[in-house]
């Protein structure tokens, strides 16, 4: 009764895509080497350092008019820092279609992950383990703005196939009746974020997450809506 009654405020609460933003990540200067690309639009990379059997994946999902290649050039360092592979899934419309969903019902209702965009994530982790031959020993799930709102909805609503969750500058979350997943969770914010709710991400999300059952990690930076790179480095100490 309490995750409900958690979970309802935050459904509760209306939900624009202009409270959103665009997708404001910035990226390093890039080549292809490593660069594979996928079906609907989706990228992936593997880097020298990584290994194809027990390898940790990273799944990156974009924030609002984002793509999935700024995504994975976003993250190409770390990848090849710490040997993780990455994949990167591009959303069928502007954004993720649970934003859209609860955007167009104020924040009211309640949304399946069946199908859709789910589906193209997971297709995308599929692809490049098939092509690849990618054995993963853990998969994490991560977003950034509209992406870490979607991770936080879909990673514990299927806990076998996502083993941690990563969200940068989340807006919202959505839980699903019954979740049997307990998997840690870090969140990233800006303190000074203009776009998504600073104290909302730190006080309704993060305690919802909680009264779940998930050990969640909150690091709160200065700055606005972005991923600096002391949160990137932070939310891989995190997985280690």
């Amino acid at each position: 009764m309490l995750l409900r009654v958690l979970a309802g405020l935050l459904i509760a609460a209306p939900v624009l895509l202009a409270q959103s933003g665009p997708d404001r990540v910035e990226v390093p200067p890039s080549t292809d080497a490593g660069l594979i690309a996928l079906s609907d639009e989706g990228w992936a990379y593997v880097p020298a350092t990584a290994a194809h059997e027990r390898a940790q994946v990273v799944v990156l999902l974009h924030g609002a008019g984002g793509t999935a290649r700024r995504m994975i050039d976003r993250f190409r360092r770390v990848a090849d820092a710490e040997g993780v592979v990455l994949v990167a899934a591009k959303s069928a419309g502007r954004t993720w279609g649970l934003i859209e969903a609860m955007a167009q019902s104020h924040g009211h209702g309640l949304y399946r992950f069946v199908g859709g965009d789910s589906a193209r994530v997971e297709r995308a982790l599929a692809e490049l383990r098939r092509s690849e031959g990618i054995a993963p020993e853990r998969v994490v799930l991560a977003g950034f703005s509209d992406g870490a709102s979607f991770a936080l909805s879909l990673g514990p609503a299927q806990p076998r196939l996502y083993d941690a969750i990563l969200a940068f500058s989340p807006g919202f979350i959505h839980r699903p009746d019954s979740v049997s997943g307990r998997q840690p969770i870090f969140i990233a914010h800006g303190r000074s974020d203009p776009i998504l709710s600073f104290e909302r991400s730190r006080g309704q999300i993060a305690t919802t997450l909680r009264a779940a059952g998930h050990e969640v990690t909150f690091f709160a930076f200065g700055g606005g809506h972005l991923m600096p790179e002391e949160a990137v480095a932070e939310a891989f100490r995190f997985l280690d």
